[in-house]
């Protein structure tokens, strides 16, 4: 869980959103925003530890939906990958133009050489 799903999560727990609505994707980002333009990630954080406070089992179950629901709502954004290598003006090195993505890194330290392989 990245800091980001964290303060999201929160600000839907804050939010007048109940589990019971069954929210869409777009109706969970419109509230997500609009609870951390009003109000800020620290008093979503803060409203969360009070509802711990009273009821702690509850808290947890909507805290839980909460994980969840920004978990799908959000991971549906799908991001240009990154290259760590850049020339001196600013442009990363080696680029070439692709239709689906813009550009695509061509970098001689690729990220997945310093990746684990897996099990």
């Amino acid at each position: 869980m990245t800091t980001l799903d964290a303060v999201r999560a929160a600000a839907l727990f804050a939010g007048d959103l109940q589990p019971g609505q069954h929210p869409g994707p777009a109706q969970v980002r419109r509230t997500v925003t609009a609870v951390l333009h009003r109000r800020g990630a620290g008093w979503c954080t803060a409203r969360v530890a009070e509802e711990f406070e009273a009821d702690p089992h509850a808290a947890a179950q909507r805290l839980a939906w909460a994980l969840r629901v920004i978990r799908d709502c959000y991971a549906r954004i799908t991001r240009i990958p990154v290259s760590r290598c850049r020339a001196p003006h600013g442009r990363p090195v080696g680029f070439r133009p692709y239709p689906h993505l813009g550009w695509a890194p061509r970098c001689r330290y690729p990220v997945s050489r310093y990746r684990r392989p897996g099990p």
